[in-house]
């Protein structure tokens, strides 16, 4: 499967719950003065371990990244599916032009802190400060107009130098002697540019309700 294909998340998004209505504009995070952890990318710590897989997204090494992390997506992300396939992938390594003009523009406003970190038995919380290109307004453009990847690559490139920042705390696990990072719905989200913003996010919780009613 195609790198673009996986992370065309936007149009997928807006194209599976029909959202219509208008959508409040999310003003951009600035990042905080925090200083962060000297860490080294080390598999034997939940920390070197957060460290090897943010390095890894940086610089789109899917294979690197996939085996270190557990993806669990929330029912209200479940238009993202496409940003995950059934074995847990959350890039791919395609190497087409238009796979790697996407992905180059994903990643390369991509920076993070790791600010805090701790461990008990085989169970640790990784605090991360997370900051990428502003995607928050995207879904909010794609809505009403016709599906188009062209599109949503135009409108990525055009957010280039706003950035929103997040700070996660990311679950790490032991599992099988072997340090894995959970990605949850707010981290997936994160990473991305906080391409779901809460409006967008509220509106399909809203439409899953009302899908259930």
């Amino acid at each position: 499967m195609k790198a673009k294909r996986i992370l065309t998340l936007a149009i997928a998004a807006f194209m599976v719950f029909s959202l219509t209505a208008c959508v409040k504009k999310n003003n951009t995070t600035q990042p905080n003065d925090a200083a962060g952890m000297e860490v080294t990318a080390d598999p034997s710590t939940p920390e070197g371990t957060v460290k090897i897989v943010f390095d890894a997204f940086k610089d789109k090494d899917a294979k690197t990244l996939n085996e270190n992390v557990k993806i669990s997506l929330g029912s209200e992300f479940g238009a993202l599916s496409g940003l995950t396939s059934n074995d847990n992938q959350l890039l791919t390594d395609a190497q087409d032009p238009e796979s790697q003009a996407l992905l180059t523009n994903l990643t390369e406003d991509f920076s993070y802190k790791i600010l805090d970190s701790q461990t008990k038995g085989d169970e640790a919380t990784v605090k991360v400060q997370v900051t990428n290109r502003d995607l928050s307004q995207i879904i909010n453009k794609l809505i009403g107009e016709e599906p188009s990847e062209d599109r949503f690559l135009n409108l990525v490139k055009e957010a280039k130098g706003k950035t929103t920042t997040t700070e996660l705390e990311l679950p790490v696990v032991k599992e099988n002697g072997k340090w894995m990072v959970n990605l949850d719905t707010n981290a997936v989200n994160a990473v991305f540019g906080n391409i779901m913003s809460a409006d967008i996010m509220n509106a399909i919780k809203d439409s899953l309700k009302n899908q259930q009613n």
